[in-house]
């Protein structure tokens, strides 16, 4: 990087040089004024390119200074607690760290969760990144004893309540990779209705969702929204597992909704329950985080994936350009933060059905990343049958705090906040429980 910047530092003099020679030759005057031109001329060169120097030189301090934390409630083991492990690990060639400069750990409790966040800044750890159910109020009181230090919760609720510079949550806009995921599950219909497996109205798809909650809520409609941007004809039903966690209760509620007669069954929860549930009834399925194609071989369609190294790259960029972080902030599509897995051929009747699957999937997501699709636009939503254009009433007043999440004619997810907000029950959806 730094040859590369010194190449180019060669190139900008060269060019230098030669303007100042066609302006040298042809400004008009006595030899002095011309001799004075030239001589500000080389001076103001000459501090350009020591501010450039500067700057690079406190970009590359600012580098090797940074060392980060990661405190997370699991374990490699864990699905979820993975992703932020890659995420952090990628950041060495992504953001051009060393290994040494991250300090990871695991298995963090309530109990020793502020103690090991002590134990990060007594290690040299300016920058700690907690990513855990639980672990919040701890990182809260470490932010408010280490001023020097900054701290970033996953998920987290009070970065802009507690009002503490030194406090962020960041996201992936999950709500984006969700509705990819019910676009592949919505061609997958498609490709049953055409096999005259299923009709082509009043489809039933099953979602087993972990605890109710935005966070659901907002990930269910947005795989809705997608399988019926494609498939218009289909319906969703939610059944909640109860735990985040849990493979028996998650067997439970796939079990509960091919019972019911949802023909595909989506998840928001972690485990393999579902997909082996699904692989064992002959109904397609649709994970979460990771790929299900070997629990679910025949059946399992795709799956959503979450980058949480775009997060932990942006914030490590916005220190070492000298900037300040968010308070909060959020990565989709656009920063490659969001995706699905590789989307099963074998669960397609046909290659070519599968291609035409592929290419849909693949214009959704160009749609995404250039920003010209929104998942929760009003125009593909209805609330009794009315168009929502405002959350400014007194149902949802409490909820958002008084301010605006609809504008430009969509719902603002993981723009505004970096947490889901979207509470609404749309048409076309029922929670069974």
């Amino acid at each position: 990087r730094l040859l590369l910047f010194f190449v180019l530092q060669s190139v900008v003099i060269y060019i230098i040089f030669l303007l100042y020679t066609i302006i040298f030759r042809n400004i008009g005057g006595s030899d002095m004024k011309k001799k004075i031109f030239a001589i500000i001329a080389v001076i103001l060169s000459l501090l350009m390119l020591a501010s450039c120097n500067g700057e690079e030189r406190a970009k590359k301090e600012r580098r090797q200074n940074l060392r980060i934390g990661l405190s997370v409630s699991g374990n490699e083991t864990d699905p979820y607690t993975s992703l932020h492990i890659s995420g952090i690990d990628d950041l060495v060639k992504s953001a051009d760290l060393n290994s040494n400069q991250i300090v990871k750990k695991t298995g963090i409790t309530e109990e020793n969760c502020y103690s090991t966040a002590v134990e990060l800044v007594e290690q040299g750890c300016n920058l700690i990144f907690a990513a855990g159910s639980g672990l919040e109020d701890y990182i809260v009181q470490a932010a408010t004893e280490k001023f020097n230090v900054q701290f970033c919760v996953a998920k987290g609720t009070q970065a802009t309540t507690t009002g503490l510079a030194n406090l962020h949550s960041y996201s992936v806009a999950e709500s984006e990779s969700r509705y990819v995921s019910g676009v592949a599950a919505g061609l997958k219909l498609n490709d049953m209705i055409e096999n005259g497996e299923i009709p082509a109205k009043n489809i039933k798809v099953g979602y087993v969702g972990s605890m109710s909650g935005a966070e659901n809520t907002s990930a269910y409609t947005a795989f809705y929204l997608g399988a019926k941007s494609v498939c218009p004809g289909v319906k969703l039903e939610v059944q909640y597992a109860g735990l985040e966690n849990s493979e028996n209760l998650e067997r439970i509620a796939a079990n509960a909704l091919i019972a019911n007669g949802c023909v595909l069954i989506a998840q928001h929860s972690y485990t393999n329950g579902a997909a082996e549930t699904c692989e064992q009834n002959n109904v397609y399925f649709v994970g979460n985080v990771a790929s299900a194609a070997e629990k679910a071989p025949n059946f399992a369609v795709t799956s959503s994936s979450s980058n949480w190294n775009a997060c932990y790259k942006y914030a490590v960029n916005c220190i070492i350009d000298g900037k300040e972080l968010p308070v909060e902030w959020s990565n989709g599509y656009d920063s490659d933060a969001c995706g699905i897995v590789e989307t099963n051929e074998a669960t397609f009747a046909s290659k070519d059905r599968y291609n035409e699957a592929k290419r849909k999937i693949t214009e959704t997501e160009k749609a995404l990343k250039e920003k010209t699709l929104k998942v929760f636009d009003t125009a593909s939503w209805t609330v009794g049958g009315e168009t929502i254009t405002t959350t400014a009433n007194e149902e949802l007043a409490s909820f958002y705090y008084g301010t605006e999440y609809i504008a430009d004619g969509y719902f603002k997810e993981y723009e505004i906040s970096s947490l889901p907000k979207f509470q609404f029950r749309i048409d076309g959806i029922a929670v069974l429980n």
